[in-house]
């Protein structure tokens, strides 16, 4: 059927790159609609007829972990990459490539995923710190030390950190770096 609407004549040319496993052929043919009639005088156009193009491209079979990301992806707006990476129980760089394998195999331009996180991070949610911050102020003036802050925070002692300069800069004063202040606590030594 394909010859006789071809007349045998199918060019082909190399498409995509031209690598092992990454270009793939077309084919053009123009059709000639006069082939398949039976001998019986049939109006034709004297137009010819466009010219038509075949992909012989393989189907990439798409993974079902590909879609369940995407709807997570959706669903959850307010989600890094990591956190939803943790939510499916899989890495985050897998995660990262299964939403670009995604938006590439329908043809859109992925999102910049960094600058998603670092909005997140910085507008939509508050980090931990900004809550601890005026308890471990009031902490550290009663004298405690960082590594004690830390303690009765239940954080670690950089988060411990993070709160104590962002109180330090919301109330415009000075921190003093730890070693000094050590110093001043004779009793803490």
């Amino acid at each position: 059927m394909l010859e006789a609407v071809t007349g045998g004549n199918i060019v082909l040319h190399q498409e995509g790159e031209r690598r092992h496993k990454v270009g793939w052929l077309s084919g053009t043919y123009t059709p000639d609609l006069s082939l398949l009639m039976d001998k019986r005088p049939v109006a034709l156009s004297t137009t010819a007829a466009p010219s038509r193009t075949i992909s012989f491209r393989p189907r990439v079979p798409i993974d079902p972990l590909v879609d369940r990301i995407k709807a997570a992806f959706d669903q959850n707006p307010g989600w890094t990459i990591r956190e939803m990476a943790v939510s499916l129980c899989i890495h985050p760089n897998q995660a990262a490539r299964k939403l670009r394998q995604w938006y590439e195999s329908r043809g859109f331009d992925l999102p910049d995923l960094r600058s998603r996180g670092q909005t997140l991070a910085n507008v939509a949610r508050p980090r931990n710190y900004r809550n601890l911050a005026d308890a471990a102020y009031a902490m550290e003036q009663s004298g405690l030390l960082l590594r004690e802050i830390a303690e009765k925070l239940n954080v670690d002692r950089n988060t411990a950190t993070l709160a104590l300069d962002h109180s330090y800069k919301t109330r415009n004063l000075k921190r003093v770096d730890g070693r000094t202040r050590r110093k001043s606590l004779a009793h803490k030594r």
